[in-house]
């Protein structure tokens, strides 16, 4: 039942597009953020990039 509910979700998230775009930019915006905020190279801001996504 679990899965039909997100499977259904999933489909209206996708057609709408609105949702998911917002999460995108505002990721991306954090991820700046935090890169401009601290003085650490580029390889520890990649590798913490897909942590500050989830």
């Amino acid at each position: 039942m679990f899965l039909v509910l997100l499977k259904k979700e999933l489909f209206i998230e996708l057609r709408s597009k609105e949702l998911i775009l917002s999460m995108v930019v505002f990721g991306i915006a954090i991820v700046l953020a935090f890169s401009f905020s601290s003085n650490l190279s580029r390889a520890v801001v990649i590798n913490y990039a897909s942590g500050m996504f989830w």
